[in-house]
């Protein structure tokens, strides 16, 4: 049977364990979360790439433009999917 002091000690030592993984594992999260956001931005400026500038804007808004019909494309086809699907579910 353990005495006051000795569990007052084995509790303290597994409420810092605890305490400790709970820190580890916030600190993962964290590192996920800004990896997750370095990913995005980094994402978002491999499109920027060929537009550097502030006058390469209308470069990039022709650039747009062309690719709007494309995007229409693979909407709709998308949507026909979905739509064919759905009636094979039913």
């Amino acid at each position: 049977m353990p005495t006051d002091v000795e569990k007052l000690y084995s509790d303290g030592i597994k409420k810092r364990k605890i305490e400790r993984k709970e820190k580890q594992t916030k600190e993962k999260e964290r590192k996920e979360k800004k990896r997750k956001e370095r990913k995005i931005l980094t994402k978002k400026n491999k499109g920027m790439e060929k537009c550097k500038n502030e006058n390469d804007w209308p470069q990039l808004r022709q650039l747009f433009l062309k690719q709007q019909p494309q995007l229409q494309q693979l909407q709709q086809q998308q949507q026909q999917q979905q739509q064919q699907q759905q009636q094979q579910q039913q």
